[in-house]
């Protein structure tokens, strides 16, 4: 695919004129002769009006209900010609924001209608590693000591466990569970507190180690398994890894939009020590 193909504007350019008519053709019908006072709801109108109340409802309006959605058109219309001819439109913070949604909304919906090939979703996969790694495992025997022990208590219980003594005979009773199956770090530091597993992946495996410091005391920590942080394979998370391109393609998509919208004006700021005299310096 040649290069130009490829960049954000490009993108936009064509399916946002595709959008564009899409939604030009299923908006909300605008009554013609809004110049002259007339208003008038064409054919077409109408057949828009009962298509999306049969898209509403899954069947087409009694002509009962097509009259009230001519009227409820009709009444809308008025009233916000009226609104407009008003002013009231000006310098409203909600219509404006609504506004400034639905150009977002065009840009997103040409991101999400871009399809990349697998090459790409890797490519994306690999170069943002962080947002998709899996994080390790660890399990482990742990032996709680009570909140302050003696150095003595500490180094007489460690050797006696690593002579093989039955953890279950040392340390002192509490809830926590002797044996921890593989988790996850913040599984674990939610059980035993932040940082605990951190302190845990240093041990060398099968041997008792510690003591560590939770929120419950000092534990001794025999290490079973460990197993590393990983990067998954495309297959395992394609779907999360095509939804993070797609948001970054409507970022790019949308700062394209901008500047090539942005270049049809000519942009007026007070000057800096007009803007510094408002500020704190």
């Amino acid at each position: 695919m040649p290069k130009i193909l490829r960049e954000p504007i490009v993108h936009f350019g064509l399916l946002a004129v595709g959008l564009f008519v899409y939604f030009q053709l299923t908006a909300a019908p605008e009554p013609e002769g809004s110049d002259d006072g007339i208003i008038e709801i064409s054919a077409a109108d109408a057949a828009l009006l009962a298509n999306q109340h049969s898209q509403a409802w899954s069947r087409p309006p009694t002509r009962e209900e097509l009259d009230g959605l001519i009227q409820a058109r009709i009444r809308e219309e008025v009233l916000v010609r009226e609104a407009l001819a008003l002013g009231l439109d000006t310098g409203d913070g909600v219509i404006r924001n609504r506004l400034r949604q639905k150009m977002q909304f065009l840009t997103d919906s040409a991101a999400q209608a871009l399809t990349p090939e697998a090459p790409v979703l890797q490519a994306h996969l690999e170069a943002n590693a962080e947002r998709f790694e899996q994080a390790g495992t660890l399990a482990f025997e742990q032996v709680l000591l009570g909140s302050n022990p003696t150095e003595d208590e500490v180094k007489a219980t460690l050797n006696d466990l690593r002579s093989g003594a039955d953890p279950l005979t040392r340390g002192v009773a509490s809830m926590l569970p002797s044996q921890v199956q593989a988790s996850a770090p913040v599984q674990i530091d939610g059980g035993f507190g932040r940082g605990f597993s951190s302190a845990l992946a240093e041990f060398p495996i099968g041997e008792w180690s510690g003591p560590v410091r939770s929120g419950f005391g000092l534990h001794l920590i025999r290490l079973t398994e460990k197993e590393a942080s990983r990067l998954p394979d495309l297959a395992e998370v394609e779907g999360k890894v095509l939804f993070d391109w797609r948001r970054e393609q409507a970022n790019a998509l949308s700062e394209a939009q901008f500047n090539a919208l942005l270049t049809a004006y000519e942009i007026q700021i007070p000057s800096g020590d007009e803007l510094n005299a408002l500020v704190v310096q």
